[in-house]
């Protein structure tokens, strides 16, 4: 079998188990890097269409001989690993069934091409993540398989990102074009932002402690409120998630979902003392810009974030960065206080 695949459940050495897990945590971190855009979610249906409609007519071409995914080592059922010639010919045939598809795509408009290429992508690296995902204590899969997965899943995202973005652009070439260079100038207008109210010297040095303090402070408060706790005021549009943005049956259900829990951590806030207080509340700030400002620091991808969240983002940012302005100068007198009187 080539160390591929085991013919029958094999649980896993606590060597193996820890690298499955750091494999996972890879994964995960990978499909959140290239995930898809809200905006397309809401048309997968259509899309679903066109790529089945194609993949019907390429059956019919070529006699039902089509795969609409490459074969790979890692994709060979166990029952056709073995003996060598049995596993040779499976390839061979899946491969050439997959060429007849190949060959039919190039045949397609560039809108057609992208989204059936898409879905053939999103297909593939469906099957190579599904035993990585499993994460269960015994497998079928060698480490070797698993390791052999992981590479192609590294190789695949980033492409089938590039395809989402692109039939994005397939889709609304002019006004992508006009989206990019408004949100240069949001961009520009956050660093101005920035420049205009930067976080003093001494609170800078001070971060990680703070950063420390608010993580104490939210697992107490997480505990205490059974983890219904959110750092962000979540019925604010700027702080939706992306989803929400194109939906409102999920704005909807996220709001149901998260309705009261901001409150919770603030009001745990509210009863500390006051130095835990005024630096919870002022890093409470800094992860809220944090979370603001990644689309609008974002300026490369072509992802159509509606312009006009975008801008009521930057307002709650110049928001922001005012109320921690307000707070710095308590905060600094009263550490240096601390400072002085623990000196003594």
């Amino acid at each position: 079998m080539g160390g591929q695949v085991y013919s029958t459940w094999h649980h896993s050495t606590p060597e193996e188990w820890e690298e499955r897990k750091q494999l996972y945590q890879e994964l995960i971190r990978l499909r959140s890097a290239n995930r898809q855009p809200a905006s397309m979610t809401l048309d997968m249906k259509r899309y679903q269409g066109i790529a089945e409609a194609h993949f019907e007519a390429a059956f019919l071409k070529y006699q039902g001989k089509v795969r609409s995914i490459p074969i790979c080592e890692e994709l060979i059922p166990v029952e056709y690993q073995s003996p060598e010639v049995l596993k040779q010919t499976f390839y061979n045939q899946f491969a050439w069934e997959h060429s007849n598809y190949c060959d039919y795509l190039k045949t397609l408009p560039p809108y057609d091409l992208a989204i059936c290429t898409y879905f053939s992508l999103f297909t593939e690296l469906e099957e190579l993540q599904k035993p990585i995902l499993d994460l269960q204590p015994s497998t079928k899969y060698s480490m070797i398989n698993l390791r052999g997965r992981m590479k192609y899943l590294r190789l695949l995202y980033p492409e089938l990102r590039k395809l989402q973005l692109q039939i994005i652009e397939l889709e609304s070439p002019s006004s992508s074009k006009t989206n990019q260079r408004e949100r240069q100038e949001l961009y520009n207008s956050l660093t101005e932002l920035k420049k205009q109210y930067p976080i003093p010297p001494f609170i800078k040095e001070h971060l990680a402690d703070y950063r420390r303090i608010l993580k104490i402070e939210w697992d107490k408060a997480y505990e205490q409120y059974h983890g219904q706790i959110s750092i962000i005021p979540t019925a604010h549009e700027e702080f939706l998630p992306e989803r929400c943005l194109y939906s409102e049956e999920e704005k909807q259900k996220y709001l149901a979902e998260y309705h009261g829990w901001n409150q919770n951590f603030c009001d745990y806030l509210n009863a500390l003392p006051r130095r835990q207080f005024l630096i919870c509340s002022y890093m409470r700030y800094v992860v809220m810009v944090g979370l603001l400002q990644e689309p609008i620091v974002d300026v490369k991808t072509k992802e159509p974030y509606p312009l006009e969240n975008l801008s009521k983002r930057l307002q709650m940012i110049d928001y922001l960065l005012k109320e921690m302005k307000k707070i710095e100068p308590e905060i600094i007198s009263l550490e240096k206080s601390i400072s002085i009187t623990n000196k003594e």
